[in-house]
């Protein structure tokens, strides 16, 4: 099993003090090239992009349950600073009302912040000798191409 939980951290009100690079030029110039192969790949799609500190986050955003937005986490540069510091960004990136930070279990750490954690209803699964729980994203998946949203 991949991941049958995630954390979900709603924004504090406090002004958000992790620094955060949104413009998309910017973000392109400081992605190495195999980066830019994924970000390229990608164009067109409704996802978003961050640099937050030096961790390139991507994620989606769409309504679930009682209109509540999901920020679901696709892809971090950085697992470790993405589960360290998961308050500080849902601070800087959850918009709307009703929104969250929705990050997999598998990016957090023992011991950090679990934020609220959520049961996932349709546990996400994978078959790797190769390939660690922590490593395997959702940039490629249906889900993208589709314009789903994870379960």
């Amino acid at each position: 099993m991949l991941d049958d939980s995630r954390s979900l951290f709603r924004p504090s009100g406090a002004p958000g003090r992790l620094p955060i690079l949104r413009n998309a030029a910017a973000i392109r110039d400081r992605l190495g090239p195999a980066q830019r192969v994924v970000l390229d790949a990608h164009a067109g799609f409704d996802l978003h992009h961050a640099f937050v500190g030096d961790t390139w986050l991507v994620w989606q955003r769409k309504l679930k349950g009682e209109a509540i937005a999901y920020h679901e986490i696709l892809h971090t540069s950085d697992p470790a600073f993405l589960s360290a510091h998961a308050q500080g960004i849902a601070d800087g990136i959850v918009t709307g009302e009703r929104g969250v930070l929705a990050i997999d279990t598998r990016f957090m750490t023992p011991g950090d912040d679990q934020g609220t954690v959520e049961a996932i209803r349709l546990p996400r699964w994978y078959r790797s000798a190769d390939v660690a729980p922590r490593d395997v994203g959702h940039l490629h998946s249906e889900v993208i191409l589709l314009d789903q949203k994870l379960p």
